[in-house]
């Protein structure tokens, strides 16, 4: 059987495994492992699984997984998003849709030091939600604009998402991280559309409320997110700066975040147990799925069905931006039953030579990617933020909630559109760094 069978077998075997329910680490490493035993033998089975796992998480850079997540973790017990999404609305509750504007912009404020789109979707679903069910907002426009808006965690950084495809890719983290920036705003702008829009064609989707906040509050509630905001501009400032990695500031983030919650006086011992436990299962996880996906991805290239596969794209003829239109359709696709993390293992090892082809920037790239994978955390059926989301606010019908995240899927596509057309949008700022 020809070797490129065997892969494309190989691809087959590992969808069937994760549609069964494997976790996706061990469906990359059985698959793989298979494909390794097939194409080489036992004794290279054998050998990769003994040794690979080694290669595939030696790098010290790994370190600045887990320094994150501790770093999100302690975050989420400081009581930061409360005080953002209160400070928020206190600025824009004068509005129409007060409520949702300022759960975007609390949103977009939690997601320079998380992270994680699951915790911010988790969070801003007990702190939003209540209130806007509370002032009489449809269910359908407060739970699409908590998850969809919970998307701009894994594109603004800190981004796990964003330090994984460097990894991935071996394009530099700190500037992938900084690329995330403006197309971060760029998406909170066209999320606040979405809602300018949705307000004047359901008016009664949010009630009109007069909020009397006097401009000395407003000032005031600043006061409230002045720590979270020093934390981020330390953390990425001294990455855009080049005074430290992106692990040293990562740590410094989170001794930073600690002392945060020391001084307001929510540490203790069960708070300790539960964020460093946290951290650990999650860091576990991402270890658990590079290893595997390192074997697969050994298999793929023994196979060399990931080169054929890219060859025959290349061949295809298709113009730069008919290839973009195809990787939108494509990461649909996939964002319907995949996470972010097994799209990127399971499509960057043989889109990234297309893209060195295309002369497309590794960074540019990389910011469409995780674009695509926040697009994916919202698209059913698999759709993990609206899932979160519902698992905290279980009186919402789930179908509301998916009418609730489409026009917002509209808008992401618009923005789409928007960084292929101006890409300086992504890579001003990598450009700038030293």
């Amino acid at each position: 059987m020809p070797n490129e069978i065997i892969g494309a077998l190989g691809f087959a075997a590992l969808a069937v495994l994760v549609l069964l329910g494997m976790p996706i680490g061990f469906a990359f490493m059985f698959t793989g492992l298979g494909g390794l035993l097939l194409l080489r033998g036992m004794d290279t089975a054998l050998g990769f699984a003994r040794f690979g796992p080694f290669g595939a998480t030696e790098s010290t850079v790994l370190t600045v997984l887990p320094l994150f997540i501790l770093m999100g973790n302690f975050l989420i017990v400081s009581g930061t998003a409360t005080e953002l999404f209160d400070a928020a609305y206190k600025w824009v509750g004068r509005f129409r849709g007060g409520l949702a504007y300022a759960t975007i912009l609390g949103v977009f404020g939690f997601s320079v030091i998380s992270g994680s789109s699951a915790a911010s979707s988790a969070t801003f679903g007990r702190v939003a939600l209540p209130e806007m069910k509370a002032r009489g907002y449809n269910d359908k426009l407060s739970s699409g604009t908590i998850a969809a808006g919970a998307t701009m965690d894994i594109l603004v950084p800190p981004s796990i998402t964003a330090v994984l495809y460097g990894l991935i890719t071996e394009t530099s983290i700190g500037k992938v991280l900084i690329a995330g920036f403006l197309p971060g705003f760029v998406v909170m702008a066209s999320y606040f559309v979405v809602i300018f829009v949705l307000l004047r064609w359901k008016p009664g989707w949010a009630p009109s409320h007069a909020v009397a906040v006097t401009w000395r509050e407003r000032f005031a509630s600043l006061k409230g997110i002045l720590p979270t905001l020093v934390i981020m501009m330390l953390v990425m400032g001294t990455i855009y700066l080049g005074v430290a990695t992106p692990t040293e500031a990562a740590a410094v983030g989170a001794v930073c975040v600690f002392a945060l919650v020391a001084v307001r006086g929510k540490l203790s011992k069960a708070v300790m147990s539960s964020t460093f436990r946290g951290t650990m299962e999650s860091t576990v996880m991402v270890l658990v799925i590079l290893i595997g996906a390192s074997v697969f991805t050994v298999f793929l290239t023994v196979s060399g069905v990931a080169q054929t596969a890219a060859s025959h794209v290349i061949n295809l003829g298709l113009s730069p931006i008919q290839f973009y239109i195809v990787l939108i359709l494509l990461y649909i696709f996939l964002g319907m039953f995949l996470d972010p993390l097994a799209m990127m293992l399971i499509t960057l090892p043989f889109l990234m030579p297309v893209v060195r082809t295309l002369g497309w920037d590794p960074v540019w790239f990389g910011i469409f990617i995780i674009r695509m994978a926040g697009i994916g955390l919202i698209t059913p059926p698999l759709g993990l933020n609206v899932y979160v989301l519902k698992g905290v606010a279980p009186g919402v019908k789930l179908n509301d909630m998916w009418i609730g995240v489409a026009p917002f899927i509209c808008a992401d596509m618009v923005t789409l559109a928007l960084f292929y057309a101006f890409p300086d949008i992504i890579l001003v700022l990598p450009r700038m760094m030293k």
